[in-house]
């Protein structure tokens, strides 16, 4: 069985659901959550001295929220700590673990990882394998809450809680210092492995789907979750004149959700009602939307919009506003009796005191409509601009430039009796492969700036990364048209610098192929990872074998040649002892070519036809 644990590479979520009545734990929480308390059966009696609640948030995060409660005895030294740790055999040895811990008057948070020998735990620093959430402490109670990937690696150790059981380790105690636990007080492991359940979808009591379209117009997240009743994010707009009410609810694990009126289905002077998680509540605010796509400005909602209810149980953020039909916002006129407006709806988990900055996901209706109306809402297909900028760069570099980078290789001697135009086969080949490329980064690169509305958008990975690999594919045939002839005493220099500037932009172009996965406006499944990993075997698999034949058609002479530098051209017509590698390798094209063919048209398939 596969170790495992989980990693959170999601959302702030403040973790509430674990309250406090009168200073005690309310034990009504885990009736529909995974409860673990110490010692053991204290939760059929309601006298824990520690409880571990875990949520599944969503396939990637959990949620982990931990607590000690008020020492009964007052001679008993305080409880300095409280840890839980994750384990598949129930003993402590190869387990990671969350430790909260007083210091300085304050709870810290570590991660540590035990040993057997000598026993004990190592703590080690982490970047985004957990997020806190929450801690305090009062009344003696030590409290944190955290969110935690589903899968991680520490200590050369992978844990993925998806699906693996495992056993959860509570333990208390009353020393520690700056480096480790110091002995427990009390510890506890669950008698069998636990699975944490998937987070429920929206109740219905909250979003009734059966009224959709009926009584009330629905839009939700994914897509096509309206008729199959299975949303993790939804609103629902109803008119009861003179005004407009918004349900919004989430249970994406997020720390917002916000639903924005439109008047042409892009961000920007649009007004948006927000539903913050914002502690143990849920707030409202309303905001404009700024032109420049960079966040919100919120502004009073006295005579716009007023919360009627609101609340956050078992991870699901709810709340119930009511709307005027008409009001200003920045001088903007929004009027919802009689304008039609587009439904902007996203989930995020960055906000400031002032603002939303960032969207985890979003959704647009495919039209405009009178919120006075009941309808049939439908979300927005990709934009076409998004699409094609997939396909162009897919087209691009896994299929021409992964073309034309092995004919410069391995193929310069190949035809040599035949020309084109003047000039050799590969060379021919190599030009309209590369060309293809040159054309289809830029005219791709145009597109998505257009569509993000200029360089505004552009601060991801992907973004820069895609400008750097747009720069460099730029400038390479204007160097090649400007190369010294051949025998001239700078060509090797140029030769040089051609093979791995080409090299480095094919590289990070692939680089960033994988990265535009995790991009929400993407909308690509996490399946066409696959279809990348094969293109990488099928590739560096090509270019492993022929430069091995290389290899040893020129007597294994330079391993590192072969396989690093530039490729050493034999010449055919005098080398009769090399007919294999001449059959093989014009073979193995053949079935590169074919490879490359399948992956570049199933790519595109999923960038044109997938919706996540």
């Amino acid at each position: 069985m596969v170790r495992s644990i989980s990693y959170l590479l999601v959302t702030v979520i403040a973790v509430a659901s674990v309250q406090m009545v009168d200073g005690q734990f309310n034990y009504s929480i885990c009736e529909n959550a995974t409860c673990f308390g110490l010692p053991d059966h204290c939760l059929d009696t309601f006298d824990c001295q520690a409880v571990c609640k875990v949520n599944k948030l969503t396939s990637d995060v959990y949620q982990f929220e931990v607590q000690t409660m008020p020492q009964t005895n007052q001679s008993s030294l305080p409880l300095a700590y409280v840890a839980v740790g994750l384990s598949l055999d129930s003993r402590m040895d190869d387990d990671s673990v969350v430790e909260c811990v007083m210091m300085n008057n304050q709870v810290e948070v570590f991660m540590s990882y035990t040993r057997q020998s000598p026993r004990g735990a190592d703590r080690h620093t982490y970047t985004d394998e957990i997020r806190i959430t929450q801690t305090s402490y009062s009344d003696g109670s030590i409290r944190c809450a955290f969110e935690r990937k589903a899968v991680t690696v520490i200590n050369n150790q992978i844990f993925d809680l998806n699906g693996i059981p495992h056993h959860l380790l509570l333990a208390v105690g009353t020393e520690v210092d700056a480096t480790s636990l110091r002995r427990h007080t009390v510890r506890l492991a669950s008698n069998e492995p636990i699975i944490v359940p998937d987070s429920v979808e929206i109740p219905n009591q909250n979003i009734d789907y059966d009224a959709c379209a009926i009584t009330q117009t629905c839009f939700g997240m994914p897509s096509g979750c309206i008729s199959s009743k299975n949303c993790h994010t939804a609103i629902t707009i109803t008119h009861t004149s003179p005004t407009y009410k918004f349900q919004m609810a989430t249970s994406s694990g997020t720390a917002y959700v916000a639903v924005g009126l439109s008047m042409d289905n892009q961000m920007g002077s649009d007004s948006v009602i927000e539903c913050v998680r914002e502690n143990d509540a849920v707030n409202m605010y309303t905001s404009f939307t700024r032109n420049d796509h960079t966040g919100t400005d919120r502004h009073s909602s006295d005579g716009l919009a007023t919360l009627l209810d609101s609340s956050y149980v078992n991870g699901l953020i709810y709340c119930y506003v009511e709307r005027n039909e008409t009001g200003a916002v920045f001088d903007q006129e929004f009027d919802l009796a009689n304008q039609f407006f587009y439904i902007l709806l996203a989930i995020g988990d960055v906000t400031t005191a002032t603002s939303l900055t960032g969207h985890k996901q979003r959704q647009v209706s495919s039209e405009a409509i009178h919120l006075s109306d009941i309808v049939d809402l439908k979300e927005a297909a990709k934009p076409l601009l998004i699409k094609l900028h997939g396909c162009f760069m897919i087209f691009a570099w896994m299929g021409t430039a992964a073309v034309g980078l092995v004919l410069a290789r391995y193929f310069k001697k190949e035809w040599s009796n035949k020309k084109v135009f003047g000039k050799d086969v590969w060379f021919i080949g190599h030009m309209v492969c590369m060309v293809i490329t040159w054309t289809l980064t830029l005219v791709a690169f145009v597109m998505i700036f257009v569509h993000v509305g200029g360089w505004t958008q552009i601060g991801n990975t992907h973004g820069i990364m895609g400008i750097v690999v747009t720069v460099l594919c730029f400038f390479q045939p204007i160097g090649a048209a400007f190369r010294p002839h051949p025998k001239h005493p700078r060509r090797i220099g140029f030769n040089i610098g051609h093979y791995f500037i080409g090299r480095i932009a094919f590289l990070l172009a692939i680089i960033n192929i994988f990265y535009s996965i995790f991009l929400t406006s993407a909308e690509m499944p996490l399946w066409f990872l696959s279809i990348l990993v094969i293109f990488c075997v099928v590739f560096w698999g090509n270019h492993i074998l022929m430069s091995t034949m290389a290899y040893l058609a020129d007597d294994k002479r330079s391993l590192l040649r072969a396989f690093i530098g530039p490729a050493k051209h034999i010449d055919y017509a005098t080398a009769d002892y090399i007919a294999w590698y001449v059959r093989l390798k014009r073979k193995f094209f053949v079935l590169y070519l074919a490879a490359i063919i399948v992956l570049v048209v199933s790519s595109i398939c999923v960038v044109i036809f997938s919706r996540t």
